[in-house]
């Protein structure tokens, strides 16, 4: 995994007031909910709409009640990191530039459905991984 970016992406020690440096520390901070910062980080950098936030991440009414708590759910947690870790593998794989709007652009490959809206469960994320695997091999069918 791809942990660096995905920390950096979530704000990093800003957010979190320490290194985070492996993949299972990452884990751990997942399990006990990210800081509810994190997700105004990624909303800040416009790594995500909060459109798009409210697809693939949580809703408007636990937005409000995560923001007062200042934490996410262990499961909206998950999901946020998710999408991170796919992005980070795009952009090894497509590069800074071509990354993002892979990821949201039709792709006739997955029925022409944009990436980013099948990153809300773990089947459409391994497709999409899959994909992407797939381009950075060269095999397109």
């Amino acid at each position: 995994m791809q942990t660096q970016a995905v920390v950096r992406d979530l704000g990093g020690r800003a957010v979190f007031h320490k290194q985070v440096s492996s993949d299972v520390e990452l884990v751990n901070i997942v399990h006990d909910g990210l800081p509810f910062d994190s997700l105004e980080h990624v909303l800040k950098e416009r790594i995500l709409s909060k459109e798009e936030i409210l697809k693939l991440v949580t809703t408007q009414r636990s937005w409000d009640r995560r923001k007062a708590s200042n934490k996410l759910s262990e499961d909206e947690s998950d999901k946020l990191v998710r999408f991170l870790r796919v992005r980070a593998f795009a952009h090894q794989i497509l590069g800074e530039e071509e990354a993002d709007p892979w990821l949201r652009a039709p792709n006739p490959l997955l029925d022409d459905k944009k990436p980013i809206e099948l990153l809300d469960s773990d089947i459409g994320t391994h497709l999409v991984e899959t994909l992407l695997g797939r381009i950075a091999y060269g095999i397109m069918h």
